[in-house]
């Protein structure tokens, strides 16, 4: 079962958070889908240089109204 789901939104260094996690003893999963992110029991979403750019891409994912 995986610990944390880490939302996909096309930025940040994926690969060094998932790390941090696995160093911590969490497994995690990237994704995008709602429904994924919607049943995790902990979800992060990393943070982003261009804040534009990731609101844009939340919204073309339509997960905006799942992460108020």
């Amino acid at each position: 079962m995986t610990d944390v789901a880490i939302i996909d939104n096309g930025g940040a260094n994926i690969a060094s958070l998932r790390y941090a996690l696995e160093r911590l003893g969490a497994s995690s999963r990237l994704t995008a889908d709602p429904n994924e992110l919607h049943d995790a029991r902990r979800v992060i979403l990393p943070g982003v240089g261009a804040a534009a750019a990731a609101m844009a891409r939340l919204r073309a994912l339509g997960l905006l109204d799942l992460l108020p």
